[in-house]
Order: structure tokens, then sequence, then C-alpha cells
């Protein structure tokens, strides 16, 4: 095991990076301070591996865990996060899967080639500070840069949800926020490819609502430029309304 202190709080987006670059496997599997993976989690993924040699994506099943009242876990199926497809698909058929649905553009939940992750962090402005919303954007720049993509009917991450956990403190860093959502939306729009940005845009509009849709100030704030850069958008793909 190696660990790694950085001297300042980086932020995740780096956080994550600088664990790639410091890695010396082949693949990179992420897991967040506060989740499980299960007992035979690396064994399974590890098989998977050896029937289906260089692929750059394996995305597998999650459940999710909610902290009950007693301090015990209520256990449902995280669907929502789910694989689109138990089989291999190839470039440039990745991306339109992913974005039919929204679906999947966690971090975790998935064993990741290491040099495409490296890709693609190169294609990142690298000193910038990201905490909300980081892995919607590598993730969806890590399915356009990929060759080739496995979904698996296979359980083999516990997501924790916690009521005072990042993504539900809506009354905190409200700033933070919207800064992280502004950075990640023109970084998508300038790095994904022109065919594929409508699609991208209306799961940003998604994602952005659901992690919004409490606080008014990033409603306010930031609503008005993600209309003007979904416009923009519009225009480009010769769409002459929503």
């Amino acid at each position: 095991m190696k660990m790694i202190r950085n001297e300042q709080n980086k932020g995740l987006l780096k956080a994550r990076q600088i664990g790639v670059e410091h890695a010396t496997g082949e693949y990179i599997l992420n897991l967040d301070a506060d989740d499980l993976i299960n007992k035979h989690t690396i064994e399974k993924l590890s098989e998977q591996l050896k029937k289906n040699k260089d692929i750059d994506i394996i995305h597998f099943r999650e459940t999710i865990l909610e902290i009950t009242e007693n301090g015990g876990y209520e256990r449902n199926q995280f669907t929502w996060a789910d694989p689109q497809k138990y089989s291999v698909v190839k470039k440039p058929n990745i991306l339109p899967l992913i974005t039919k649905t929204g679906m999947g553009f966690s971090a975790h939940g998935k064993l990741i080639k290491r040099s495409l992750y490296l890709k693609i962090f190169n294609m990142l402005q690298n000193d910038q500070h990201v905490i909300y919303s980081e892995d919607f954007l590598q993730t969806v720049l890590l399915y356009e840069q990929a060759q080739s993509y496995l979904g698996v009917n296979i359980t083999l991450y516990n997501y924790i949800q916690r009521e005072d956990g990042a993504i539900m403190q809506v009354a905190s860093q409200t700033q933070k926020r919207i800064d992280d959502l502004i950075y990640v939306t023109k970084s998508l729009k300038q790095l994904v490819s022109q065919e594929h940005q409508w699609d991208i845009m209306k799961n940003v509009v998604t994602f952005m609502i659901q992690a919004s849709k409490h606080n008014c100030q990033i409603k306010e704030q930031f609503y008005p430029l993600l209309n003007k850069e979904w416009k923009q958008v519009l225009k480009k793909s010769q769409c002459q309304s929503l």
C-alpha cells in the first residue's frame, strides 16, 4: 500500500490524478473513503480481465447502503448506476450508449485502464481545484476516449448514503459548488467532440438540476450560464429549439 500526502488540499479531481500518476498497476479501481467493496471484488474483476484482455473500462453493479436510525444499513440495488449493456461495446458507440440514459457517470463502480486515465487527465487544466461534479467530468471523457467498454452483471461495490455526505451538503459551500459546475460545463463543451455535445449537454442539465434542486442560489447563478452554453451547442448542432 502506498499513501500520498499533499501539503495542500488540491481538490478531489487533483487527488485522483495524483493517485493515478503514482500507481504502478495496469488498472485503477476508485474507492471512496466511506464506501465498501465486496470481499471478492478484485478476484471477480481479475477473472473478467482474463476473459476480456486489454479492455479499457469494466463497469459493474453497485448496492446503496442507507444508514438507519439505529446505526445499521438498509441495502438496495443502486439501479441508476448500473451498466446499460452487459457485453463488450467498442468505440464510437460507448459514449452514446451511456448518454442515452445519463447513468453511470460516477467514478466508482468501474475498473479503468491506467493509461486511459492518464490520457484524460492530460486533457484537463493541471491546477484546477475541483470538488463537486468532478466524477461527471472525468467519466464523460473516459467514455469518449475509451476504445472498449464492458458491462458486467455482478454487484461488487457498496455505496454508503449519508445525509451529511458531500453531495448532500446543499446549504454549505454554495459558491464553490457553482464554480465547479461552471468549470465542468465549460470543460465538457471544450473537450467533447461536437458530434456528442448535444447528448452530453442534455445530461449536464439533468445532472445539474438534480444536484441543485434544493439550492436557489445555485439555480440563480448557474442556470443562466448553462442556458447560454446550451444555446451555443444547439446552434452548432443546427437545432432550432429545445
